[in-house]
């Protein structure tokens, strides 16, 4: 009995070690996974300022660029330029991105500047080629390659020049309600128990339980 019994504690140590550390290691990808906050030019109280990816809101405009502005960020945070840090739409400007990391595509997206209409955004649909996704990796932002273009478009969005020429996109989702974060989330909880509809469930342990019933009678009935 007493064998019996420390093999037990044996294998549910073992169990319950293996999933620990299978959840350690997950816990750690992710992290790896997971931009970490950079300097960003952000549009706020009719001026251009520098501010951490970390406090972006939706209804933000944004700069981006594939080159590092002159100001220095600070020793917390990690330099990197060219990742999406949100889902934006571009409202200015043009761009080509490389989305291999949110759907696998090895060629870069095209990128333009949305219109201006009075109609539902769809950011996976009609206007995904207005969009920018978080974690993916800009390769070119630009203002725009038509100069006259841009001047036009200035006083309609009542916006000045980008400070260093990349292109203006308006904040849509931040966190876990970016695609990035949706994508972390299904990751995260891929390991956990997934627990089927409950009168499915009950139906089945009927069906069992009558199952059980035949065989014990069957059994009751030959034994006697």
């Amino acid at each position: 009995f007493v064998n019996y019994t420390l093999m037990q504690l044996l294998v549910i140590l073992t169990m319950e070690s293996t999933s620990v550390f299978q959840r350690l290691k997950t816990m750690k990808m992710l992290n790896n996974m997971g931009t970490k906050s950079f300097s960003i030019m952000v549009y706020r109280g009719r001026q251009w300022v520098e501010k951490s990816t970390s406090d972006l809101v939706p209804g933000d405009l944004i700069e981006l660029v594939t080159v590092k502005s002159n100001t220095e960020a600070t020793p917390d945070e990690k330099v990197a330029p060219d990742i999406v840090p949100c889902d934006c739409v571009m409202i200015r400007g043009e761009a080509v991105a490389s989305e291999a990391s949110l759907t696998g595509e090895s060629a870069p997206q095209m990128k333009d500047a949305l219109a201006m209409e009075d109609r539902t955004l769809d950011l996976q649909g009609r206007d995904r080629v207005h969009c920018l996704f978080s974690g993916t990796r800009i390769v070119r932002a630009t203002e725009g390659t038509n100069k006259e273009e841009v001047e036009a478009t200035r006083p309609a969005s009542d916006v000045p020049a980008t400070p260093n020429q990349g292109c203006l996109a308006y904040v849509v989702r931040t966190g876990f309600a970016s695609s990035q974060g949706q994508l972390l989330q299904m990751i995260e909880f891929s390991q956990d128990k997934v627990s089927g509809d409950t009168r499915e469930v009950i139906v089945a342990i009927v069906i069992l339980l009558f199952c059980a019933l035949i065989a014990a009678g069957y059994v009751l009935k030959v034994g006697l």
